[in-house]
């Protein structure tokens, strides 16, 4: 058979066979079809099925995740359980059940810090009431840790010692103290150890500024509850009030004494060297004579004035206190001075709203009186004098402030310090007793004097006197008497 013969039945056969019709064949076509819709629905079940399963742990994970973040922003909301896996619902009982330790957690840690920060405002408030009390302390404290290092200087120390505290916190006392003042700070340490002490007082006198100042001085160890060694602190007040009240008394007792003894002979002197006068003077031409006598006279009317003034500082009158105005007063006294050129130097600003109050009108008129005539003098040799009294009144503080002040030469600051003891004078033929009987009248009104520059130049005389109206007098008798009443 030839090859174009086979080559014709091959494609007879192929034609016969697409010619063919599958409705002719209807069972082998059911089973096709059958297979291929299981096959679709075998896949279509098990992508479902995947899906399921993938859902079933994505959405669990999904809401952790988001708790989480919510978590971290400090939301502690807890997570719902969902249908799934005892895995998964395993991990979200834990996820929750750690979410509710965290918010315990957090509320006890703001529990703790809410009550450490009351705590810390608490020793804040403490600690600022402490420093606020030791710096209006009214005796000098500086304190210094176990390395030397100066921790606090309150006001009255740097003012009595005029220094700078800002310039001395912070820093060892040993670099920044002068040599006088750490060399006593360090005779205390050694002192302390020596005897094996917590605490020593010692009395020194320092230069401050060309000034003596006597001080008495403690240093104490600051221990902790569990005694370890904080530091030191170094107290010292200013004795010179003390010294001169001393000085004062010792004074007053000298004084009473000459008062007594010498006024008895003055007189008799007096009126012999008068005898001698009027019984030789006629027949005695010899100007010497009749000089001496006069001198004599004249030198035991002196000493009378100053034993008057002794006995005046040594026995001060008791002090009579009654309702009156004290502008007033002043006005009084400067009636003495209204005359000549002294009158025109002066002048007077009162505070209206002074009210009457009890006082001795009497010893302040004298009081005043003496402090207008030291003003007055001290600007004598001036071409413009200036001599200024002035009240003011103080409502909160119940006070008045009466202020003499003058342009004149001043007093220096050593004086100033002294001024009103007794014997202690800036003129040539001054007593020293005026300012002296002016303080002791003060301090019997329970009041203070202080010796101030005045500015640009000259003194200002500070006096401060207590203020009890008549209202508050009487109101405070009442309440004395309810009181006894109610006792009885």
């Amino acid at each position: 058979m030839s090859l174009l013969a086979k080559m014709d039945a091959i494609m007879g056969a192929y034609e016969d066979f697409r010619d063919l019709n599958p409705i002719e064949y209807p069972i082998k076509s059911i089973y096709l079809i059958i297979l291929i819709l299981m096959t679709l629905v075998i896949l279509l079940a098990a992508t479902w099925f995947g899906f399921y399963l993938a859902r079933q742990l994505s959405v669990p994970l999904e809401k952790l995740g988001e708790a989480t973040k919510r978590l971290a922003k400090g939301d502690y909301q807890l997570v719902e359980a969902t249908a799934g896996s005892a895995e998964i619902g395993h991990l979200i009982e834990s996820f929750n059940s750690m979410t509710g330790q965290l918010e315990s957690s957090e509320k006890e840690v703001l529990e703790a810090n809410r009550t450490l920060q009351e705590t810390l405002e608490r020793l804040d408030e403490h600690s600022k009431y402490i420093e606020v009390v030791l710096s209006n302390a009214s005796t000098g404290v500086v304190s210094v840790d176990e390395k030397g290092v100066i921790t606090m200087v309150n006001h009255h120390a740097a003012e009595l010692l005029e220094i700078d505290p800002s310039t001395l916190v912070g820093k060892k006392a040993k670099d920044v103290l002068s040599p006088e003042y750490y060399g006593i700070f360090d005779d205390l340490l050694r002192s302390m150890k020596q005897h094996d002490a917590v605490s020593i007082e010692k009395e020194v006198h320092i230069n401050v500024n060309g000034r003596t100042v006597p001080l008495r001085m403690t240093l104490s160890v600051l221990y902790d509850d569990n005694k370890n060694e904080l530091g030191k602190v170094l107290v010292f007040d200013d004795l010179t009030p003390i010294l001169s009240a001393q000085r004062a008394a010792a004074w007053t007792e000298v004084a009473r004494r000459i008062a007594h003894e010498i006024k008895n002979p003055l007189t008799p002197i007096k009126l012999a060297a008068q005898r001698l006068e009027k019984k030789f003077g006629g027949e005695i031409e010899d100007s010497a004579f009749k000089e001496s006598i006069h001198m004599i006279i004249e030198q035991v009317d002196d000493m009378k004035n100053l034993v008057n003034e002794f006995s005046s500082f040594a026995r001060m009158p008791k002090s009579n206190p009654q309702v009156g105005d004290l502008n007033k007063v002043i006005q009084e006294a400067m009636v003495l001075f209204k005359t000549g050129e002294r009158g025109e130097r002066l002048s007077f600003v009162a505070d209206e709203k002074l009210p009457c109050f009890r006082f001795d009108q009497d010893q302040l008129k004298r009081a005043v009186t003496n402090l207008i005539d030291n003003a007055l003098g001290a600007t004598h040799i001036l071409t413009h004098q200036r001599v200024e009294v002035r009240t003011e009144f103080d409502p909160l503080l119940k006070m008045v402030r009466l202020t003499v002040a003058d342009n004149g030469e001043g007093i220096n600051r050593q004086m100033r310090s002294r001024i009103f003891e007794p014997y202690v004078t800036t003129k040539e033929q001054g007593t020293g007793l005026g300012l002296a009987i002016v303080k002791r009248t003060l301090e019997d009104h329970n009041g203070f004097i202080r010796a101030l520059p005045n500015q640009p130049r000259g003194t200002k005389m500070v006096i401060e006197l207590p203020v009890i109206e008549v209202d508050q007098e009487h109101s405070m008798v009442r309440t004395l008497v309810r009181r006894e009443e109610q006792e009885v």
